[in-house]
């Protein structure tokens, strides 16, 4: 990682990261741990004092679906926003992109495109917390593998134009 982690608190910001885990294999929630295990990208998110955010996959045990998960938090409400993950195997881009205004939206994006548009008009407190930044793992919980490449904490939102530049640019990268 280069350059200072972007304060993201009550700002628009985006986290994109290309990564490779055999999403198929994901194993279902188990009763002794039945929120896990994830595939976490990052997490920042401190539960009990519903604050800050969290890009991980997820398998439901309801559907046996894998799905990519944004969980956000502003100290009075969470938002857990989801979309289909890819069952094929490779490498994938995943992109969260919070927008404040005119209406804070969640947009996540798979490969490019929009794959979820979760308008949330009640988030308008700080994400900000006291937790350090966590990648790849979720602590204390039996997180799987993930491979990740060119993980970036954006200051803003990105447009959908630029998300879809940095997913046609593929293995050239953002870093030639």
């Amino acid at each position: 990682m280069s350059g200072a982690l972007p304060s993201i608190g009550a700002n628009d910001f985006t986290i994109q990261a290309w990564i490779n885990v055999n999403a198929s294999n994901l194993p279902a929630p188990s009763l002794g741990f039945p929120f896990g295990p994830y595939a976490v990208v990052v997490n920042r998110f401190d539960a009990p004092k519903k604050t800050g955010y969290m890009l991980y996959l997820y398998k439901d045990p309801n559907d046996n679906t894998p799905y990519l998960e944004a969980r956000t938090g502003d100290g009075s409400n969470v938002f857990i926003d989801r979309v289909p993950y890819p069952t094929a195997p490779g490498w994938h881009l995943v992109t969260l992109s919070l927008e404040r205004t005119p209406t804070p939206t969640i947009r996540l994006y798979i490969d490019g495109n929009l794959a979820g548009n979760f308008p949330h008009p009640n988030l308008s407190g700080s994400l900000a917390n006291f937790l350090v930044l966590a990648i790849g793992g979720y602590p204390g919980a039996p997180d799987q593998p993930i491979a990740m490449d060119e993980l970036t904490i954006f200051n803003r939102a990105l447009t959908p134009t630029e998300i879809q530049g940095i997913f046609n640019a593929g293995s050239a990268g953002m870093c030639p």
